[in-house]
Parts: C-alpha cells; structure tokens; sequence
C-alpha cells in the first residue's frame, strides 16, 4: 500500500493517532496516576459504569478484565476481587444501585444524552460518583457537585481515545485500593506489559509499505463482511470492538458472537441463503488460555464452516496477562479496520451517518 492511497482517504489522519496509541496509554496512565478519586472507596459490591459507544467501551473492558482477576489462570493469589461491574447503555440507571455502590459516568464529549440521564438519575441515589470526559456539560456538573473528574485531552474521535478512556479509571480505582490488595500488583504488571507489546505493535501494524499482519487481513476481508468469533471469558468486549471498529472505521458490515453461546444457536445458521454466507469472512480471536472445552469447539467450528466462507483466520494473543493478550487482539483490530477503510476508499475518521442522526436528535427536544 502506497502512502498517497492511505491519504486520499484519511484526510483527518488517523494513522498517527493508531501509531502513537502506545504513548496515549502511557499518557492515560499518568492522568490516573495523579486522578482525584473518592475518599472513603465506597464499600457496596456494584460498580455501575454509564457510557455510550466508544466512552462505553472502557467500562466493558474494565468488566471484563476484572472478571477475569476474579477466576481462572489471571486469579490473583490472595482474596478475589470482590467488586460486580455493569456497563449501563441507556438513558436508565439500574434499580439496585444504592447509596454504597460506585458510578462512574463516561462521557468523551461531555453532552451524550443517554449518560447525563443516567447520570442525574444516579446523584439522587447514591454520593460515589467519578465522572471522566474532556469537557461539556458532564464535566460541568462533576465540579458543580464536587464529584471527582478524571479529565483526558479532547480533539479524538471516542473510538480513538482508548487510552484515555479506558486506563485512568482503572489506575485511578486501583492505587485507591477498590479491587483489593492482592489485585494490585497483578494489574500494575499487566499494564507494564501491555505497553511494551503495543509499542513493539505500533512499529509492526504502521509498516504499510513491507506490509504486516493487519494490512494482510484487511486485504483478504476487502469485498467480505467479517465475522467475528471469541472466547466468552474475557473476549466478549475485545469480539463487539473489532465489530464496531469494523463498522465506523471501515463503514464495513460486520458481526460478532461469543464461544461457547453461539455453538447453541447461530452455528445452525450458516446454511442459508448461501449466496450471503459465502461473503462471510470468520475471524477467530483465539486465547493461549482459553477453556479447554471452548478449545475443542473451535476445532470443530473450523470444520464446519471450511466450505461455507469466503476464508478463515485464526488470530493468537500475544503476552501472559489478561490484560496484555486483550490488547494484543484490539490493537490489531483497530489497525485491520484502519486498513480496510482505506480499500474501501472510504474516511475511517467521519461518520456521517451518526452525525446526521445526531443532528436530527438535536433539533427534537424532550
């Protein structure tokens, strides 16, 4: 791939926010370092994180990675994480969230219209609120009511402010203790090896003229529809970001399932209409440590759908974390959908058609 084909595209450059990802997680980690956080940590069990599409994202990836320090080979030695994550998409905040529960309210803009509802809803029930956006009126509010705010630069596009979004909340509620002792030095070690992947990555995934392995799997998806495959435990959210980096990025129709669920139901589905699954492309997002049971249902699966796709490909993690190996497979991800947004010689920044639906939001008031 040429330089001059990557730019007649991606006119608002979002290579470099891809390249530089490893510095905007260090960054995020600073700002998590320094975060205002609650004082006494709220001792209810829940955690109720509000957010939409990419300021959600952080939230689910926070479930995920401390259900996994909760079970299995990423347990800590010690007492478990006693904490219950739920990632709210809505305008509704959840009946059982009472006065010792913990919300944080994720907004990158500041305005998005399902948060700040959920958000008032949650100040009449509980005082622990941490909020994290770059501005607007949710930034507004937190220092109106003297909720703490972790504050992240502006300028990106949601999707594209991972970093931000994702690795100060978790620092911040680590160095104050709220996953317990023995969590602590799992997940301080887990970021110190996710960011020397991703930098080795970045160097890898932005070499667009030797070509690498992104730029080789966005070709071979070019004219397909992916479909996305992963592991329940601890993949769920990293399968639903390839799907909607897919969508926005590449503006390329995609889908995305978790083992073992879709074994019980969408695997009897790729019979019909065969003119449709045969422009199906199956990504499977592998794990070193995935269940031995789920381990074997891939092996089937690939038999199953050998000669009713368009191909097959099998991704491995990289690193011994979670945390680390959940990166591995949405770095890769992001870049894949950067690259096949440039074949389908589309922007991979704009979204039109989430603008216009903005828009027309906009002008309806409640």
């Amino acid at each position: 791939m040429k330089k001059d084909e990557i730019f007649a595209c991606d006119k608002s450059n979002m290579f470099d926010v891809l390249k530089h990802f490893p510095l905007q997680v260090e960054e995020g980690i600073k700002i998590g370092e320094t975060a205002q956080v609650l004082n006494p940590m709220p001792k209810g069990r829940h955690c109720v994180f509000l957010g939409m599409g990419g300021s959600a994202i952080g939230g689910d990836l926070i479930r995920s990675y401390i259900m996994a320090l909760n079970s299995g080979q990423d347990k800590p030695e010690g007492d478990s994480v006693h904490r219950i994550i739920t990632v709210v998409r809505n305008y509704t905040l959840p009946d059982f969230i009472a006065h010792e529960d913990l919300v944080v309210a994720s907004s990158y803009s500041g305005g998005t219209e399902e948060t700040l509802s959920a958000f008032t809803q949650a100040q009449k029930r509980t005082g622990n609120i941490l909020c994290i956006s770059s501005g607007g009126t949710l930034s507004f509010e937190a220092r109106a009511h003297s909720y703490p705010l972790i504050v992240i630069p502006t300028g990106l596009q949601p999707r594209c402010a991972l970093g931000y979004s994702f690795f100060p909340v978790l620092v911040a509620l680590n160095n104050a203790g709220y996953f317990g002792k023995d969590a602590a030095a799992a997940i301080k070690s887990g970021i110190d090896e996710t960011i020397h992947i991703l930098h080795e990555k970045s160097a890898m995934y932005s070499d667009y003229e030797r070509g690498n392995p992104a730029l080789a799997l966005a070709l071979r998806l070019h004219g397909n529809i992916p479909v996305i495959y992963s592991p329940a435990e601890l993949f769920d959210t990293v399968g639903a970001r390839w799907r909607g980096q897919m969508h926005e990025n590449a503006k390329n129709l995609a889908f995305a399932n978790v083992l073992p669920e879709m074994c019980h139901n969408e695997i009897e589905s790729w019979h019909y209409p065969s003119d449709f699954t045969s422009k199906m492309f199956v990504i499977l997002l592998r794990d070193k440590h995935e269940h031995s049971r789920v381990e074997l249902r891939f092996d089937v699966l690939k038999k199953l759908l050998a000669d009713k796709t368009a191909g097959i490909a099998e991704i491995d993690t990289d690193g011994e974390s979670a945390l680390a190996r959940m990166f591995s497979h949405i770095y890769l991800g992001d870049w894949v959908s950067y690259y096949l947004a440039i074949l389908n010689h589309t922007d991979p920044t704009e979204i039109p058609n989430i603008s216009r639906l903005k828009q027309e939001l906009s002008a309806v008031q409640n």
